[in-house]
């Protein structure tokens, strides 16, 4: 055992590598590009953050692609535990499914699905699609309501009505945020539950695909399986992670 001057001394010695400035957020690349906007990021910290900085934030640099820039770390990341799963064959923890997304209830301790060909993002746009033109039709029918309500008590009522002299017309519409949601993450039934399924082109993009799957028992399947084992956590862990940051 060292003597206790020699330890002080190691710990005088220790180099101390700057980190960069402390920042927490919401893992979403819409949160990362919204910060990036004249710089919203400075604003996010905290004032007492601010003031230990002082002049020293005119030096801080946030990166233009930062969106682009954790995406790219979150999918090598994710991409670096997908592959050992998929080299892993004899562990059969990634199993194609030979007919289909429908086939999944015939394999037992199923995890998640993967959708090795990017048809999941279609279901999921006309899905979307057919929920906004729904929501327009219901904002429609309410504005059509409040209207006959409003004419009904300038007709019946003697009383001015609050508001009376403005103008509906042109009719409101519903905003965009409501109009087009969030695209809700895909699901499949699996034996009275439900397991999520995940895109890899639209999470991975389409060339890490192609690499992930070269010479695998699932390069020709449209489908897989990831089962459930404690080697896949990762796995499960990181296509979940890049789903959020992606939505």
């Amino acid at each position: 055992m060292a003597p206790p001057h020699d330890a002080l001394r190691l710990v005088v010695r220790k180099r101390v590598v700057d980190q960069g400035t402390p920042l927490r957020l919401l893992g979403r690349r819409r949160i990362l590009q919204y910060l990036g906007v004249k710089r919203r990021w400075l604003y996010a910290m905290s004032l007492r953050l601010r003031e230990q900085l002082g002049t020293r934030t005119s030096k801080t640099v946030w990166r233009e692609d930062m969106a682009d820039f954790v995406l790219g770390l979150l999918r090598n990341a994710a991409v670096k535990k997908l592959k050992w799963v998929f080299q892993h064959s004899n562990a059969r923890l990634v199993v194609p499914c030979s007919n289909g997304i429908v086939s999944v209830e015939s394999h037992d301790n199923v995890a998640c699905v993967l959708d090795l060909c990017g048809s999941t993002t279609m279901r999921q746009f006309e899905a979307a699609r057919a929920r906004s033109e729904e929501l327009a039709e219901k904002g429609d029918d309410l504005v059509e309501q409040v209207r006959k309500i409003r004419d009904w008590k300038r007709a019946n009522l003697k009383e001015p009505m609050l508001g009376s002299e403005l103008s509906v017309n042109p009719a409101p519409r519903l905003a965009p945020a409501v109009k087009h949601p969030p695209l809700q993450f895909e699901t499949t039934p699996y034996r009275e539950s439900e397991v999520p399924v995940y895109d890899l082109v639209g999470l991975l993009g389409k060339e890490h695909v192609v690499k992930l799957l070269a010479g695998t028992a699932s390069v020709d399947a449209e489908f897989a399986v990831l089962k459930r084992s404690k080697q896949t956590v990762a796995a499960q862990t990181w296509l979940y992670k890049l789903q959020v940051y992606l939505a």
